[in-house]
Parts: structure tokens; sequence; C-alpha cells
């Protein structure tokens, strides 16, 4: 379920239809999505938002170390928008933490916040 989870739309947008990134995670086929309980009180797309959260603050917390001086200059809230934004435009394509910011040069030359600060 690792596709659905690292998704940076969102659960609930994810099971709508795939993200156009190249380096977004295929879906897999079947989608094994009714193998998630579904128990009250907790919906199955709630239950992997959970896990989808826990994931985003996880990036942003490794990502706010390596990058220490980028995240104190601009602040804890405004680095974790960054970094969101980041993510949405370059999904991670691998497992390893340390390769996240990889492209984030690139889309900071390309965005708004080449601008903003």
């Amino acid at each position: 379920m690792r596709w659905i989870i690292t998704d940076p739309r969102g659960v609930s947008r994810a099971l709508e239809g795939k993200l156009q990134v190249a380096d977004c995670l295929p879906e897999p086929q079947p989608r094994l999505f009714s193998s998630i309980v579904d128990q009250a009180p907790i919906a199955p797309t709630e239950r992997l938002d959970i896990y989808a959260v826990g994931y985003l603050v996880r990036i942003v917390e490794a990502a706010s170390g390596d990058m220490e001086t980028v995240s104190r200059a601009l602040g804890e809230k405004t680095f974790h928008k960054l970094i969101d934004e980041y993510l949405r435009r370059y999904p991670s394509p691998t497992f390893t933490v340390c390769d996240i910011g990889q492209n984030l040069g690139t889309f900071i030359r390309h965005t708004h916040w080449n601008e903003a600060y």
C-alpha cells in the first residue's frame, strides 16, 4: 500500500486516480484496498490517512535535519509548507529519506519559492 500512503495528494485523491508524475510509484493491480479493515469508528481511507500524515511528518522532520539552515531560515511552518509543495511536484521515488531533496533546488528555481525569499 506504499503507493497510496506516499501519494502527495492524500489517500482519497489517490483513490480517484493515478498521479501523473514519472517518479510516482505505480498503482499495483489488483489495488488491494479492500484488504484494509473496515471497522467503526475508523473507515479504511481514514486508517490510511493516519499513515500518510505520519509519512509526511517524518519526511519533513528528516528534511529539516538534512537542511537545517534552510529550515531555521524559513521557520518550521514555512519549511513544512515548502516540503509539502515540493513533494506534490516531486514525490519520493525511493525508500531512502536522504534522497528526498535531490530535486529541491530545481523546484525552488522554477516556482514561486524562487522569489519568496
